[in-house]
């Protein structure tokens, strides 16, 4: 465990930057770790990921430390090129680290050379924030040796008290810009009524898209018609949109669709049938 001994000012200058990267439009990795661990270090809440659209890569820590406190960190550790031989293998190869001191006084970016953490000038167009709960970083893909993703760990400290988020392991998260891919399209139809299902990927977890609702579109002999039902997307079934039509449209040229949208990325399916 690296304990600081003394306040490190090399970030403060880029800690209020004049024109700041905004934060991405969703944060695309969120994990929760259990509360009241921490004995008296600083409480470690949340780890949150997002990569914005500038190439911008933005982590974020929720945890409270009093204003009184002058002695906790707060560090989060980033794992670039993914070996353990190449940076602090006690946390899982880490390459960079921002630390965080007293309650948010001062903030230091270090970079693991030789085995041992030294102070490295702030990369351009980096920025921190504390306020309270919430501790913010920025820093830029390219600063990070354009690395294809990062993993990351926060651990906060207060003498031999400690928390760590995640407890073992490491947040996995992807860099390259955030895509969907469709995974699977289904239509069912029977009288009357259609019902589209849609799943897709994302590239930034690998895993499946599930934390938006789908939009659901159609136009019937060109005019529209809402959707019936739907239903949001779970990691272990597709989201769905399900209209049924009126007597009147039987017989009629229908388009149907279902889309997500998410963090200005898009994945879509639509239809074209007559209604029976």
């Amino acid at each position: 465990m690296r304990v600081a001994a003394v306040c490190a000012v090399a970030f403060l200058a880029v800690g209020v930057p004049s024109a700041m990267s905004a934060p991405p439009e969703q944060w695309d990795e969120y994990f929760v770790d259990a509360q009241g661990d921490s004995a008296a270090a600083p409480d470690l809440e949340t780890l949150t990921t997002g990569m914005a659209d500038d190439g911008m890569a933005h982590f974020s820590v929720y945890t409270r430390i009093p204003s009184t406190d002058t002695k906790s960190t707060v560090i989060v550790y980033l794992d670039t090129d993914h070996s353990a031989a190449t940076g602090d293998s006690a946390y899982a190869g880490a390459d960079y680290s921002f630390l965080l001191f007293q309650g948010g006084r001062s903030l230091d970016f270090e970079r693991w050379n030789a085995g041992r953490w030294v102070s490295a000038t702030a990369p351009p167009g980096s920025w921190w924030s504390y306020r309270s709960p919430y501790l913010f970083v920025t820093i830029s893909r390219a600063s990070l040796g354009n690395a294809s993703a990062v993993n990351v760990i926060a651990e906060s400290t207060l003498g031999a008290q400690h928390d760590r988020i995640p407890d073992t392991g490491t947040v996995h998260y992807n860099l390259t810009p955030l895509a969907l891919t469709v995974s699977s399209f289904h239509v069912t139809r029977s009288t009357r009524h259609a019902r589209l299902e849609l799943a897709a990927m994302r590239s930034d977890t690998g895993g499946p898209f599930d934390v938006a609702s789908p939009y659901c579109h159609g136009r019937v002999g060109g005019k529209v018609v809402f959707a019936t039902t739907f239903g949001d997307p779970k990691k272990d079934r597709p989201a769905f949109c399900s209209w049924t039509f009126a007597n009147a449209l039987v017989g009629k040229k229908a388009r149907l669709t279902i889309t997500f949208v998410y963090a200005g990325r898009k994945a879509s399916r639509s239809v074209s049938l007559t209604v029976r």
